[in-house]
């Protein structure tokens, strides 16, 4: 979606873009997330052990799922704002029992799946430790239960 306007704002002494009209787009939000995480040792040899080569997994964008959650919302809030992620309802966020933006989602692969544009429409995670194998794969989700079976 396109952004009718924008404000600029200072939010703990660095600049970000409050977005207003439209809602941010689903996009923009996970790639900003993916470009703020990492992808462990582990995880990488995991993928190659599959077949996959390391201009493969930088293409596709493959990346660990956070352990420092708390850190990366921050950043998320401080580049879109908090009202403008609570508004564009992307799938993996949530309000905690005080209003704080949390990221849900269980450690594993992150697997970003994209329309034919390019675009990022959601996030598969590969979970590392799944306690039943139905649920290996999961949908990034707004809900903080873990085990939620997605196709």
């Amino acid at each position: 979606m396109k952004v009718k306007s924008t404000t600029r704002q200072k939010l703990k002494g660095q600049e970000t873009t409050e977005q207003k009209g439209d809602k941010i787009s689903h996009h923009d939000v996970y790639q900003s997330l993916l470009n703020r995480l990492e992808l462990t040792k582990a995880h990488e040899e995991s993928l190659v052990a599959r077949g996959l080569s390391p201009q493969e997994i930088k293409q596709f964008g493959y990346k660990s799922f956070p352990t420092k959650r708390k850190e990366i919302v921050q950043g998320l809030v401080d580049e879109f704002g908090h009202d403008s992620l609570v508004r564009s309802e992307v799938p993996g966020f949530y309000l905690n029992t005080i209003g704080g933006l949390e990221l849900a989602g269980r450690s594993g692969i992150a697997i970003p799946l994209r329309e034919a544009n390019g675009n990022i429409h959601s996030i598969k995670i590969r979970i590392d430790r799944p306690s039943n194998p139905a649920t290996k794969y999961l949908l990034l989700s707004s809900n903080p239960a873990p085990d939620r079976k997605s196709g």
